[in-house]
């Protein structure tokens, strides 16, 4: 996914993203937690609501995102 960024900020960018993703991910664990202890339903099923949740962001993402196969990466973004 390092071609959706233009080649200036590529690095910055992707690191950016990764990083983002594991703060978020740092909160899942007691996300899940407290839903599983304060609404007596187990670890199942806001684990299955999270993975649903991501797996379809992540169809969401890869289908609206632009193709970039056999397309020539040039930089766009002009620094003043």
């Amino acid at each position: 996914m390092n071609e959706r960024f233009p080649t200036e900020v590529r690095a910055t960018a992707a690191a950016f993203c990764y990083h983002l993703g594991t703060i978020f991910g740092g909160l899942v664990p007691p996300v899940v937690t407290y839903f599983a202890l304060n609404y007596n339903i187990g670890f199942s099923i806001p684990m299955l609501v999270g993975c649903v949740i991501g797996g379809g962001s992540w169809c969401l993402a890869l289908y609206l995102g632009p193709e970039t196969k056999g397309k020539e990466m040039v930089p766009d973004l002009v620094l003043a």
